[in-house]
Order: C-alpha cells, then structure tokens, then sequence
C-alpha cells in the first residue's frame, strides 16, 4: 500500500482542444471519455463538481490506464470555465439532439472546446446558450439517442478527421 498527494485538480489549460462534461453520471462513461480523449490527443478536460467522482476507481479502470496521461480539472462552475476559453478565442461546442446543425458541418480545425452533457437530462441550458454552435449528431428515426462516451468519441474523431486534412 502506498499513500500519495493527489495532484490538482482544478487548472487546466486548454489551447487546441479541450471537453467540458456536465454532470456525467456514469463513471464507466467518464473513464471511456478519458481514455478516447488521450487517444485523440486532446488538451485536456473539466468535469462539473456534480460530475462522478473523478477518482472514482471505476473511472481509472475503464480509462484502460490513460486516467494519468490526460489532463483534466475538476470544476467548482463550468460556465466560468466556458466563458473564460471562449475569451481565450476557443469555439465552444454544445451537443444538442434538436439542433439543425450536424457536427460535421462546423470547422472543427479552430481551437474548440466541446462541451458534452448528462447521461439523462443532455448539457445544462445555461451552458447550451453560451455555445458558439449547438450540434447534433443525427440518429435513425426511432433512435432517442447514443451514449455520451459513444457521441464524444464520434465528435472527436470527427475533429481528428477534419485536422489531418
């Protein structure tokens, strides 16, 4: 056994690409989002306080051991955190299932920040009326919607996509 400071947890810096994650539940879903974010090289994340425990040890396990090569925060109030990289020039992102916006109809290649939302009730409205763009990912009709890990990954892909070309 061994007894460890844990490193902090509440700065983060985001210049290229960053996620917000409003109140993620599922600590299954929150460690599959770190553990796609570390694969497509993102600057880092916050997650709302009311988020799942970012040290919860089912998070670190379904990270597949990238939990400690991303960086991430804990955030005390994600609209600050928005408002702030959005000052910083970042494109900030809501995902939304009534959007006529699909998600590959913005330029993904300026630094943005994309804010994903609750396994239940989506992203906060406050958080969905600071968005510089509110997108969708389109569904087959009868199809409610998608895990959040699954729509993060397919968003961030989607920007990977974007970058290389």
């Amino acid at each position: 056994m061994a007894i460890a400071p844990q490193s902090e947890t509440n700065f983060l810096k985001i210049k290229t690409l960053g996620i917000a994650l409003d109140k993620i539940q599922d600590p299954g879903n929150l460690g599959t989002i770190i553990r796609t974010a570390t694969a497509t090289n993102i600057d880092g994340l916050f997650v709302s306080r009311d988020s799942v425990d970012l040290y919860h040890p089912k998070v670190v396990r379904s990270s597949a051991g990238e939990w400690f090569n991303l960086h991430k925060a804990i955030s005390e109030n994600l609209k600050t955190e928005v408002l702030q990289l959005q000052s910083q020039g970042l494109q900030v992102l809501a995902t939304v299932p009534n959007s006529t916006i699909n998600y590959w109809q913005i330029d993904l290649r300026k630094p943005t920040l994309i804010v994903m939302g609750n396994e239940g009730s989506g992203i906060s409205r406050d958080l969905i009326d600071l968005a510089d763009y509110s997108v969708k990912i389109p569904l087959s009709n009868g199809v409610e919607s998608l895990n959040v890990a699954i729509s993060t990954a397919i968003i961030l892909y989607e920007v990977q996509r974007q970058r290389q070309s």
